[in-house]
This record gives C-alpha cells, sequence and structure tokens, in this order.
C-alpha cells in the first residue's frame, strides 16, 4: 500500500521571537567575568571552557549567585559531567551540597498549630446516632 505525501502548508510558519534572555544581564556579566578569570580554559580537562558553572547552585544558594568565588570554567561535556555525577563532583569541588537556610536570616518562627476542635457529649451522642442509622442501612 502507497502512502501519500505530507502536504506542506501554505501559510508561512513563524517562529515566535523571544522577547527576553533566559539569563538576566546581571547574570551575563557575572559569566562573562568568571570565564574571563579562568582564561575560558576547562578547570576539570583543561579544553576550551565554553560555559560558567555555580559551584553552590542557585536554587540551593541564591544568596551566592553573582559571586565570582562561586563560579568556575567549565567546557560543556565537563558542565554535563558534573551534573550527572554529583558525589564525585562534590569531592573534585566542584558542586557544594551546601543549602541555604533562609529561615536563620529573619528569626523564623513557625506558628503554632491550631488545637483541633473538641466535640461535646451531645455532639457525640448525635455523631454515633448517626453513624449507627448509616451502619442499619448499609446491612440492609
Amino acid at each position: 500500500m502507497k502512502r501519500s505525501p505530507m502536504k506542506r502548508s501554505t501559510s508561512p510558519m513563524r517562529r515566535p521571537r523571544r522577547l527576553k534572555s533566559r539569563f538576566s544581564a546581571e547574570d551575563q556579566q557575572w559569566s562573562r567575568e568568571v570565564r574571563e578569570r579562568d582564561g575560558h580554559q576547562c578547570r576539570r580537562c583543561g579544553g576550551r571552557g565554553t560555559q560558567a558553572h555555580h559551584i553552590a547552585p542557585k536554587g540551593r544558594r541564591p544568596d551566592l549567585r553573582l559571586v565570582l568565588s562561586n563560579g568556575v570554567c567549565l567546557c560543556n561535556d565537563c558542565h554535563r559531567w558534573v551534573h550527572e555525577h554529583p558525589r564525585e563532583s562534590t569531592a573534585a569541588g566542584l558542586l557544594s551540597g551546601e543549602k541555604y537556610e533562609a529561615r536563620h536570616l529573619f528569626d523564623y518562627q513557625p506558628a503554632e498549630p491550631e488545637p483541633a476542635p473538641v466535640m461535646t457529649g451531645e455532639q457525640v451522642d448525635a455523631f454515633r446516632t448517626r453513624c449507627r442509622a448509616a451502619i442499619i442501612r448499609f446491612q440492609s
């Protein structure tokens, strides 16, 4: 059985324009400065470094996002390796497992949970009566 060729659309396909860069100007500046500091050389293999990597991830340590000492220059392959092998990367000093504790900064006090409401004797009796009636209906 022969398949018919796919018909191409006559309307021109337009790609949506990216309105903003994924990274802020500050992030781009940080990345540029890290790569320049390391001479565009990968810290792991010594090859051509094209990416700036956060040692302490931005999600765990947002306070170190723009700190130059929190960055290293890596090539694409080594950057992928760092994220695929977190234990080895941490031992090599290319990744940090340190977590950011925001509550220590603001004297965070968790709210006391509200006590559960207590039923009165009349409410308990009414509840038992409704349960018994439901059980009788279910059994018949």
